[in-house]
């Protein structure tokens, strides 16, 4: 399943790091532990509702913060 879901805010989209660098963007500390958190939530949606690849995707993208 191809997934079409936005790039995160930050240099080069921010999907390339695990990270976002503190010189880079304000509060990126609590903005990189936000996006953690919505996609561990997002994962737990799809779980719910049967999504296995969305399920997988998330949880995976979840941990890389």
């Amino acid at each position: 399943m191809r997934h079409r879901h936005a790039r995160r805010a930050g240099p080069e989209g921010g999907e390339s790091r695990s990270f976002i660098p503190a010189n880079s963007e304000a509060e990126s500390v609590s903005k990189g532990l936000e996006y953690a958190i919505d996609d561990w939530c997002i994962a737990q949606m799809a779980r719910k509702l049967g999504k296995a690849d969305d399920y997988a995707y998330f949880s995976k993208r979840a941990q890389k913060l």
